[in-house]
């Protein structure tokens, strides 16, 4: 049955803030890794929505200097790392040679920054940015989840998804492609949704948009 913003939303909320714990593990400090704009704005929900977790808890953002991240997490007054990666063609040409070098690289970055903040939990949200920190932090020791916003996964959450311990999904459609070595781990949480749209007033938003209170809105994404 198709779960209501605010049932995921806390589904997703008691997932993260309890997966560990009936193993008497706390965990403090988290790291969370997105790719593009979706996943930069599911990111910062998780974080906005997480209220069980401790006031006290730590949370750092990694990112790239080129992604909205840059401009969005200083914004909101969370912490941001930096790495140099980009994602690989479909074909190769001296153009993945030079990608395959920055991913080497991010992995050290990505080793560099864990060993830094320590995290007791890192969450991935997919793309090719996602897959160096998290890859790094499952094989370093550190409990890992991912995140999948879409029906059909991506290349990295499905490559991902045999590392980690736990991997999240928005549509429970998505799990028959992911890997049977993940099946174990797949469980539907849906997208978390920020208080702000839960709360919106519809009158007070169409007044702000400047749209007719009369007409039907949609929006469209190319």
């Amino acid at each position: 049955m198709y779960k209501n913003y605010e049932e995921r939303g806390q589904e997703f909320k008691d997932i993260v803030n309890n997966i560990f714990i009936d193993k008497g593990e706390h965990y403090e400090t988290y790291i969370v890794r997105w790719w593009n704009w979706r996943s930069c704005i599911s990111s910062y929900c998780n974080c906005q929505q997480d209220k069980g977790i401790p006031s006290d808890a730590e949370i750092l953002f990694v990112g790239t200097r080129a992604g909205i991240e840059a401009e969005i997490v200083p914004k909101y007054g969370y912490k941001i790392e930096y790495i140099d990666v980009q994602g690989f063609r479909r074909k190769i040409d001296f153009d993945n040679v030079k990608r395959l070098i920055k991913f080497l690289k991010s992995l050290s970055d990505s080793k560099r920054i864990i060993k830094k903040f320590k995290p007791d939990l890192v969450i991935g949200t997919g793309g090719y940015v996602s897959g160096s920190v998290v890859l790094k932090a499952s094989k370093m020791g550190i409990k890992t989840c991912i995140h999948e916003q879409n029906s059909f996964p991506g290349m990295t959450n499905k490559m991902l998804s045999k590392n980690v311990d736990l991997v999240m999904t928005s549509f429970e459609d998505s799990h028959k492609r992911f890997p049977d070595q993940a099946q174990s781990k797949l469980t539907f949480t849906g997208n978390p949704v920020r208080d702000e749209i839960l709360n919106s007033d519809r009158v007070e938003s169409r007044k702000r948009l400047g749209l007719s209170q009369m007409k039907n809105a949609t929006s469209r994404r190319w």
